[in-house]
């Protein structure tokens, strides 16, 4: 949910950088780069859960 949402900002900073002219343009291509830089640095941060096709079983100690 985290990473869509900077995606749908990065897609919103983009545009108004594209549209624009003078500072808010430059102000919307920074922004967009740091968000870009802080994706990839969450990305880089988060475990990469990896599937083997078999559900996990609980441990279960034995008496």
């Amino acid at each position: 949910m985290k990473k869509g949402l900077l995606v749908g900002v990065i897609a919103l900073q983009l545009l108004i950088a594209l549209t624009q002219d003078g500072w808010p343009r430059s102000v919307a291509e920074l922004s967009a780069f740091l968000l870009v830089l802080l994706v990839a640095w969450e990305v880089q941060r988060s475990p990469v859960i990896r599937s083997s096709g078999s559900a996990a079983k609980p441990e279960t100690k034995s008496i």
